[in-house]
């Protein structure tokens, strides 16, 4: 059965070449845990793509995290509203 509820970003992310999606409140959350916790230092591995996962668990680029957000009508909860084509941390909380 389908999910009723339209998907929507719930925080930050980073996904690794390998694979690999650290999740955080703000990317550079993302980055503490890449370097502090997962102790990657190979910069080939460290420069993630930034994006954000999704209520479905879904990894999404800036782009497409901001079009799930509008197609929810989830405003920005920047003061500003949103800036771009694009999502950003800010925009969440």
């Amino acid at each position: 059965m389908p999910d009723s509820q339209p998907e929507i970003v719930i925080c930050a992310a980073v996904r690794l070449s390998d694979g690999r999606i650290a999740r955080g409140h703000r990317h550079h959350n993302c980055n503490r845990v890449i370097r502090e916790d997962w102790l990657v230092t190979d910069p080939s591995l460290s420069d993630g793509e930034q994006g954000f996962m999704t209520s479905r668990n879904r990894f999404v680029g800036r782009e497409e995290a901001m079009a799930l957000q509008l197609s929810a009508g989830i405003p920005s909860a920047d003061p500003s509203g949103y800036r771009s084509r694009e999502l950003f941390s800010e925009d969440l909380y």
